[in-house]
């Protein structure tokens, strides 16, 4: 069977640029925040307070740009598994509300639209009977599409 790639993870762009502009962002508004008050009041709480939040921030956009470089690895190094099959039980995402779903040889995936899972999240690109074949990997009982490919 002749299958069309219609997302790579592989193809995505990560930029190291991304995590470097967030690091002096947040580091710059630590800073101000602990020195001038910037953003609070002047009690020390605040400061510390509005300080921690943008450290956790920063430190969480950090460890996602980490996790797709891994995927990045995992698909480069064939650590996957494979679905592939005929799409059945595909459930749209419905303005936003629901996830959308579907299955492939008994294999259930689910996303959101607007939930960067660091693979595949666009709605709307399968339907029911259309013949895929999919990359996966499998994160806290969660799938995150690699690859997804579609029968020509």
């Amino acid at each position: 069977m002749e299958y069309i790639t219609i997302y790579n993870i592989i193809d995505q762009d990560i930029s190291l640029l991304n995590p470097i502009i967030v690091a002096i962002i947040g580091l710059s508004l630590i800073y101000a925040t602990l020195k001038y008050g910037f953003l609070t009041r002047n009690n020390k709480i605040s400061k510390y307070l509005s300080s921690s939040i943008i450290f956790i921030t920063m430190s969480l956009y950090i460890l996602f740009y980490i996790k797709e470089l891994n995927m990045k690895d995992m698909y480069k190094n064939n650590r996957y598994k494979i679905a592939e099959g005929v799409v059945e039980n595909y459930i749209p995402e419905v303005e936003k509300k629901n996830a959308e779903s579907f299955s492939v040889n008994g294999v259930k995936f689910i996303f959101y639209k607007n939930e960067d899972n660091g693979g595949f999240h666009e709605t709307g690109k399968v339907y029911n009977g259309l013949k895929v074949k999919i990359y996966y990997i499998e994160d806290m009982n969660r799938k995150i599409i690699l690859r997804l490919d579609r029968q020509r």
